[in-house]
């Protein structure tokens, strides 16, 4: 079923003397191979194709039909069979999102202005364009234009919504976002994701294109910023680690030279804080690992670390079954513990999985050794800091791991380990010269804590002395909410480094909780 109401029913443009789009649109690359397209739909100035099949304005289909005729073509697109002679459909496209926007020609030999279209939109792979435009043509008598030159999504979508020095704001169509698609949901707004991104590549791109300008024109270099030093770290793979923080002497070194005289000067300026630089480099150009690991919950890093390859060859679950056996754990208890802090995290009713190892090489720290890969590095909280500020950086943090924990007022007042172990709200002090205000961290991070027996010792002692004293203690209290499993026998070492394996970690955590479930 077709309609016959035309955009100007549905919309209307302030007049202008005349709008620009003659549609000088420039030859199309018929062997181009793009998962991103713009797709002009223009009045036709005959009546049937060169095919013989006749041809429809844009203007007998509302933009509600366009979207389905749009989805319809990618569905069915139109194949030639090898020599032309016959044709047959194919196998269809999914599309991940569009955008159709309506707009007038100018005034053609018939003295009237006609409606016609633009669709932006990006497909789930590469396609020759082709057997679309066959489509588009057979099945629904529409005449296009396939435009390769876009470089994204956001580039064929800035053309429908973002005015130009050749096409003013007034021109644009105003209905553009309710007409959009998008597969998995409603569609950004349609301004914002016409931005070009900004990463290492673009940012390049365009100082280069300054540069070169500068250069024609005899003008001087335009001063370097902090983000033009993005591409030339990400280009060098300039990078610091745990074992190598010299990232600032390899800048140095390109600044040296590769750089244009005026970047070396800059980065000379800033040089007391180059790492510092190339570290938030980093996290610009890698944020969308970062983002994904943040908003992912516990549960769902366990689950994706179950389905990510094993990368210890059975090694760590191997020796963590033999720890386990050797000091009379049950895998499927300990394993129901784990599941059952990640899944519930810090409250009044988890208990603090604690691992208390009597003599030391009880391989109880091994057990706890793949949290960092399952959550990620900078998700999980190692230990407490030194000096005024011990729980500094714990908000945002996945999971707590308190490797060689001291029970004693030295590593953190027990007042305070008992709120942080009963899942109530705790202080966190921070340095007024960074942060404003200090914090009360209300987050739901699970703790995982070992510690050796001597000063788990204390701990169980000074509980003993408050219960014969008829009196009560914060050791008692403390005591109180921790899941203790005592490790009380060495186990020989591996013969070599074992990987910390975030899948068999997860497998573990499953496979226990699933058969403590049926005990």
């Amino acid at each position: 079923m077709r309609t016959k109401t035309s955009p100007a029913q549905a919309f209307t443009f302030v007049e202008q003397e005349a709008v620009p789009g003659n549609l000088e649109l420039e030859a199309e690359k018929t062997d181009a191979r793009k998962a991103v397209y713009l797709v002009t739909l223009a009045h036709p100035v005959q009546s049937h194709s060169a095919c013989g099949v006749q041809l429809r304005s844009p203007d007998t289909y509302s933009r509600q039909w366009l979207r389905n005729v749009v989805l319809d073509v990618f569905a069915h697109p139109v194949y030639n069979d090898v020599g032309n002679q016959t044709q047959h459909e194919g196998r269809g496209v999914s599309l991940v999102r569009f955008a159709v926007a309506a707009e007038r020609h100018e005034a053609g030999t018939d003295g009237q202005r006609h409606w016609h279209y633009h669709v932006a939109l990006q497909a789930q792979e590469s396609v020759r364009f082709l057997p679309f435009k066959r489509s588009f043509l057979q099945r629904w008598g529409l005449a296009t234009h396939w435009s390769v030159t876009h470089v994204g999504y956001w580039s064929a979508l800035r053309y429908l919504v973002w005015p130009s020095p050749t096409k003013p704001e007034r021109s644009l169509d105003p209905e553009v976002q309710k007409w959009a698609w998008q597969q998995d949901g409603p569609h950004g707004p349609v301004k914002d994701v016409a931005q070009p991104p900004t990463n290492a590549t673009m940012i390049e791109a365009r100082r280069q294109k300054n540069l070169t300008k500068a250069a024609e024109t005899g003008t001087p270099e335009a001063k370097p910023r902090e983000i033009d030093v993005w591409p030339i770290v990400v280009k060098h793979g300039i990078r610091n680690d745990h074992d190598n923080q010299d990232g600032w002497l390899r800048l140095i070194k390109v600044a040296t030279t590769a750089c244009s005289p005026s970047m070396a000067s800059f980065l000379f300026s800033i040089r007391h804080r180059l790492n510092k630089l190339i570290d938030d480099i980093w996290t610009w150009e890698t944020i969308d690992d970062r983002l994904h690991l943040s908003q992912r919950s516990r549960m769902m890093a366990l689950e994706e670390a179950m389905r990510a390859p094993c990368v210890c060859g059975g090694a760590w679950r191997h020796h963590v079954s033999r720890v386990l056996s050797i000091n009379g754990i049950s895998e499927s208890e300990l394993a129901h513990d784990i599941y059952v802090s990640a899944s519930q995290g810090r409250s009044e009713t988890t208990p603090v999985i604690t691992l208390v190892g009597l003599r030391g090489g009880e391989g109880k720290s091994l057990i706890f050794y793949p949290m960092e890969a399952v959550f990620g590095e900078d998700l999980v909280q190692g230990h407490t800091a030194s000096g005024s500020f011990p729980m500094l950086g714990i908000e945002g943090k996945k999971v707590v791991l308190l490797d060689e924990w001291r029970f004693a007022a030295s590593a953190l007042p027990l007042s305070i380990q008992l709120l942080w172990f009963e899942g109530k709200p705790v202080p966190v002090a921070r340095p007024q010269g960074e942060y404003i205000g200090h914090l009360m961290y209300k987050g739901s991070a699970p703790i995982f804590i070992t510690t050796p027996w001597k000063r788990f010792e204390k701990l169980e002692t000074d509980a003993e002395t408050a219960v014969q004293t008829g009196g009560s203690s914060e050791a008692s209290m403390v005591l109180r909410r921790l899941k203790v499993h005592k490790f009380r026998h060495k186990v020989p070492q591996p013969p070599s480094q074992i990987a910390p394996c975030a899948a068999c970690f997860a497998c573990f955590v499953f496979e226990g909780e699933m058969a403590w479930s049926h005990t």
